[in-house]
């Protein structure tokens, strides 16, 4: 999957049990893959719920999917544990990583409203790219609102 390409439909279950679509016509969405055993993941909620809290109310949607199909208990915890407000979702089906392909977590999808990719990390995002999303949100929103 490179940059401008579409991507896949996917439905991923929030902890209260309703279904998210990624992909598609969408908000401009941050979607990111991790697991609750992953230390890197952990170390990396606090920059993305920072960025949700400043850029929620300008148009982002932060999805953070958790692919090792926990409990939704256990991910309540874990969201409590390190306050998290970003949406936290489960891939029940276990397949996620097949339609979003990454090697490892965490993984971070940057998404248009129009369902393309515009960017991938794999591994944290840096902390230098996170300037790119804020422009890439504003101006994404612009266009949206014209």
């Amino acid at each position: 999957m490179e940059a401008g390409d579409s991507v896949p439909v996917y439905g991923v279950q929030l902890l209260d049990g309703s279904v998210e679509q990624i992909g598609g016509e969408q908000p401009v969405t941050l979607l990111n893959l991790w697991a609750t055993w992953c230390a890197p993941c952990r170390k990396e909620f606090p920059d993305l719920e920072a960025l949700h809290r400043e850029l929620q109310g300008d148009g982002l949607r932060i999805v953070a999917v958790d692919i090792d199909a926990e409990p939704a208990e256990t991910l309540q915890h874990v969201a409590a544990d390190l306050d998290l407000t970003l949406t936290i979702a489960r891939d029940t089906a276990g397949t996620i990583q097949q339609a979003y392909p990454a090697v490892g977590v965490p993984t971070s999808f940057l998404l248009s409203p129009d369902g393309r990719l515009v960017k991938m990390w794999s591994g944290i995002i840096p902390a230098d790219d996170y300037a790119a999303i804020r422009r890439y949100v504003k101006t994404a929103t612009t266009r949206q609102d014209s």
